[in-house]
């Protein structure tokens, strides 16, 4: 299969690829992180809490900079502060005379104000540039984060069983990110296709689409059972399963090659079906692969299913998008800034509270929540499975030619 996408959309599909090597360290690094600061797992899932204050202003910031200032430096921009706030994670403990967690906590945030520029304006900028491929061009980016999320956690843990402190492969992180924002700035921006900027009225008019608050509740419930995943899988590994710390963080390496393949699939099989349909079925399967992995008395039986739940999750961000690219048409910058702060509803609420759950509880229980957040994004969707096609002449539409995509 040929993408035939612009030089443009692969360097920001590359961007997205470097961001998936550091945005996924922490899970296997979280054990590690606890002891460089003296404290419990627990405490360090709060990072996830940080990652969201600093991801949900940025949401709003970045739809702004993409429908009126630049879409290509809003994506720049994004990758810029990935990078330094990757950096200053891995610096965190060596600055003052104490190793204080609320430096770590600040990078986090850093790092979620960053990505939201890029998630929010990347996934824009892919589906803007591709109109009639949208859901595989914004599937090809995730496909390269996914790439990025299998070496990034696979390489922290063979340098933590090797005694390589966790630092050093967020310092690698760092430096890949600002390599690709660079490569990304050398790309010539193509005009917009409409010079008309968004007004109040347009904004409420886009406010009033069930299908923008459909597709946040998606994104935010989807990025909440990942997380869950990819952030407590490895402790549960190591203190449920006798893992060691190579074998635990595998498995997000495992978790991330299987949504590659997944995500490969979906990108060649967008056009097979409906994007809703695609987020229906990925997600009622991901409940269901997921729902065992806390049950697990074995190594080789968890790496199954969490292989089988990232097959499964591979497709539902970027079809939760194009669907909402497809359904909405126009000021897509503007919507993705509601939509994409789903990623802060998900990973503020659900991943810190599976934390305090495994304190109170046990991980195993913990381990349920992600199938039942997937089960109730079926339930969201519901309303949205295709409905056989009525006569034009049954739905006069009256809106202008300008207003049509908001009809």
């Amino acid at each position: 299969m040929r993408l035939r996408l612009s030089i443009l959309s692969h360097a920001v599909a590359l961007v997205f690829g470097a961001y998936g090597v550091g945005l996924f360290l922490l899970g296997p690094s979280m054990t590690a992180i606890a002891a460089t600061y003296h404290t419990v797992p627990a405490v360090v899932g709060m990072s996830y809490t940080a990652f969201s204050i600093g991801f949900l202003p940025g949401v709003f910031l970045a739809g702004y900079l993409y429908e009126q200032v630049s879409r290509k430096w809003t994506v720049a921009a994004g990758g810029g502060l990935i990078s330094a706030s990757l950096l200053f994670f891995a610096a965190a403990p060596a600055i003052g005379s104490s190793r204080m967690l609320w430096l770590a906590f600040a990078g986090m945030a850093s790092l979620g104000f960053g990505g939201s520029l890029l998630e929010l304006a990347g996934n824009a900028i892919m589906a803007d540039l591709n109109p009639s491929r949208a859901a595989l061009a914004v599937n090809y980016a995730h496909a390269l984060l996914a790439v990025g999320a299998i070496a990034g956690p696979w390489v922290a843990g063979q340098f933590m069983q090797a005694g390589i402190s966790w630092q050093i492969p967020y310092l690698i992180a760092g430096a890949c990110c600002l390599i690709a924002t660079i490569v990304l700035t050398l790309q010539r921006e193509p005009p917009s296709e409409s010079a008309k900027k968004m007004d109040i009225a347009d904004m409420r008019a886009l406010l009033r689409k069930g299908i923008v608050w459909a597709a946040f509740a998606g994104i935010g419930l989807y990025v909440a059972a990942e997380t869950g995943i990819v952030g407590w899988v490895p402790t549960f590994m190591e203190e449920s399963l006798g893992a060691s710390k190579a074998a635990s963080s595998s498995v997000i390496s495992v978790f991330w090659l299987a949504m590659t393949v997944g995500r490969g699939f979906c990108t060649w099989g967008a056009s097979l079906m409906r994007p809703q349909t695609w987020v229906m079925l990925l997600c009622a399967l991901g409940a269901a692969a997921s729902a065992g992995i806390g049950a697990c008395h074995g190594q080789l039986a968890c790496y199954l299913l969490v292989a089988l739940s990232g097959l499964t999750f591979s497709g539902i961000f970027g079809m939760v998008l194009a669907h909402a690219a497809a359904e909405l048409g126009r000021y897509l910058g503007a919507a993705y800034a509601v939509i994409v702060s789903g990623v802060a509803f998900g990973s503020l609420l659900f991943p810190p509270a599976m934390g305090w759950i495994a304190k109170a509880s046990s991980m195993r229980v913990a381990l349920i929540v992600p199938a039942i957040l997937l089960a109730v994004q079926v339930l969201i969707y519901l309303p949205y499975i295709p409905k056989a096609r009525r006569p034009a002449h049954s739905r006069p539409c009256h809106c202008e030619r300008s207003e049509e995509s908001l009809c």
